[in-house]
Formats: structure tokens, sequence, C-alpha cells
């Protein structure tokens, strides 16, 4: 996930979120072969509906590496259903997500943006001025709301749709969430969370605020005013005039957070696998809102597709219409397909006579 991300964002502007690559032949369900019979890249494009970055990989992963056990499959399949039927359900859901959208880059960008140096201006997304205070909130603030908008989800009844949900509810208790919204503090060795400063409580420890003004620093920069105009009022007004002395205190306490509490506090969250599940799951509810929209937004009926076990390949399509070719167009017209008592192997038929993707009986 972390390396996916990354990749993401090299990208800029997300044009390129087909990371995930096909199993070696004769692997998996989609091997290279398949991969290549099926269209994969097209396919994604002509159902891709999804609104965040993440959603739209899981979206990509699933079409390449699709599930292999059939209750996963079915239970995924319910959950699409009360999505469907359940509107309630699906626009609390579908606030989240979009909220998410709007928020997602942010992110991004604290994981992965380059630090200028001092006065440099930025010229991509990629590229942070000044010490990072403002895309550090902006960035946590993501993770924050994700959390908030997931409580306010009625419990659904599917156990595919609870689980993401109640997983994304579940990082408000790990120590990326505690890093994120409580006082983070700084020992000669690490940085610890609330909860860790209070078991190592007599360990010296600078805390964080992610702000340039600091006020126990303010004082302690008009004591040293006070002082000199006391004891050498010959420098003062010549020291105000300059600002020598906030020339020195910007990079003193900006370049110090950067580096000891902004950049390790990223680098934190870049390892976290909490994050990433957390991201993961929120890509899957993505995921099965774009399975609904494409849905409505194609131009032909469609169905859930019933899957039953089997000791040999059967398929059996009726109307069976190519995702790719009859997205916008109505007049594409389908083909039928019964393969229902030879042994076949699939991927050695050509894939536009038999590909179906069906709409959701409303």
């Amino acid at each position: 996930m972390k390396q996916h991300l990354l990749s993401l964002w090299k990208s800029l502007g997300f044009a390129d979120v087909k990371i995930t690559k096909p199993l070696p032949t004769g692997e998996g369900v989609i091997d290279e072969g398949g991969f290549s019979a099926l269209e994969i890249e097209h396919l994604f494009t002509a159902t891709n509906h999804a609104d965040t970055i993440i959603g739209q990989s899981v979206l990509f992963r699933s079409l390449v590496q699709p599930l292999e056990n059939l209750h996963d499959v079915e239970i995924k399949q319910r959950a699409v259903e009360e999505l469907r039927n359940n509107l309630p359900l699906r626009e609390a859901i579908q606030t989240l997500v979009s909220e998410a959208a709007t928020q997602e880059k942010s992110f991004y960008q604290l994981l992965f943006g380059e630090f200028l140096p001092m006065f440099g201006t930025a010229r991509n997304e990629m590229q942070i001025e000044g010490y990072g205070y403002l895309q550090y909130r902006r960035g946590i603030r993501f993770f924050t709301d994700l959390v908030e908008n997931s409580q306010r989800i009625a419990q659904p009844e599917n156990s595919y749709l609870l689980e993401l949900v109640e997983h994304i509810r579940a990082f408000a208790g790990s120590r990326a969430y505690s890093l994120m919204t409580n006082a983070v503090y700084l020992t000669e060795t690490t940085l610890q969370t609330k909860q860790e400063r209070r078991k190592s409580w007599w360990l010296p420890a600078i805390v964080f605020h992610p702000r340039l003004f600091k006020p126990l620093f303010a004082v302690l920069f008009l004591a040293l005013l006070v002082a000199l105009f006391t004891f050498l009022p010959s420098v003062v007004p010549q020291a105000i005039l300059g600002s020598p002395l906030l020339l020195i205190y910007l990079p003193i306490v900006g370049g110090f957070d950067r580096d000891h509490f902004i950049i390790p506090l990223r680098d934190t969250f870049k390892e976290s696998p909490e994050i990433a599940s957390t991201l993961d799951a929120l890509g899957q509810l993505d995921e099965l809102l774009s399975i609904i929209k494409f849905s409505d937004s194609f131009a032909h009926e469609t169905v859930l597709p019933t899957l039953i076990e089997s000791e040999q390949h059967r398929i059996v399509l009726n109307g069976a219409v190519n995702p790719i070719l009859g997205k916008d167009n109505a007049n594409y017209v389908g083909n039928d397909l019964s393969l229902d008592h030879e042994k076949l192997l699939l991927s050695a038929l050509p894939i536009r006579f038999f590909i179906k993707l069906q709409k959701l009986a409303v």
C-alpha cells in the first residue's frame, strides 16, 4: 500500500492508478495472459466511478486479482444490494467518501511532499513551502474527519459492509490516531503519544504543537529583548528595526518542528499498518459505490451474476454486453452464450463474446 500511494503521488493528477500487476502465468484467477485477453486496463476505464484515489486503486486491484472464494464474492454482492436498497445507508457512506475525496490529496502531500528551502516557492502540489505546519494540519484532518464521519453511519446488516465501517471506526484506538489528535512528546530517543508519556513522565521531553507561534518560546524571546533593553540599550533599536532576532526565531523554531516532529511523524504514518488498512477500507467502500454508479450509468440492463460451485468450467450468458464497447452505445447488440456441458478454459475464448457486467435489479 505504501509503495502504491507513493506511485500515485509521483504521477501528480492521479492519472495512473494502475499499479497492481497480474500474477505470473498459471497463477491466480487472472494471470498475465488473462490480463491482456480481458483488456483489464480498458475495463477499468469503462467501469471506474470511484471518487477517491484509494477507491480507484481498490477497484483496479479487484479487476486484476478478483476474489477466489465463492462465499466472499456472494457477501460482497449482498453488500452492493444492501447499499442499493438502503438509501439512508448509501447516502451516509457516500458522504463519508465524498468528504474524504476532498481531503485525500492533503494526506498524500503530507506523506510524500518535498520540503523546499526557506523562502522557496512551490511549483507543483508535491512541493511544500515553509515548515509544513499547514500541510500537517490538513493531512491529519483527513483521518480525523474520516473517523468522525464513520460514527454517523448506521449499523449495516451485511457483514462485509459492517466490517469495513467498523474498521474505520477502530482506527480511533490506534497509536497513529493518538499521534494525530493528542500532544506528541519528543524524548531523547523517540516520539511518544500522550498515553506513552504517562508511563515515562520523569524523562525530559519537548511537546509538539503544529504552529509556529510558541507561547513559552515567545515569552523567552520577549524576556531577551527586555534584558537587552536593560543592559544594552544602544543595541535594542537596531535589533528591533532590523529584526535579526525574528529571522533567527523562524528557522530555529520552524526548522526544529519540521525535522524533529513533522518529518518523523509522517515517516511513522507511512509505516503504520493501521493507516494502510484504514485507507484500504475506505477504498473498498468507494469501490462498492462505484459499482452502483456504473450500473446506473450503463446504457444496458444489468443484474448481479449468479455464481455456482462446479467441478468443471461453465458459463451461461443471455444478452451479454461488453462493458467496454457497450457503455455509451445503447444500440449495442448483446450476445447469448451457453457452454454448460463442455469442459473449457475461459481464458482461451475471445473475451468479447462473454464478458458481462450486469446491472443491479432496482
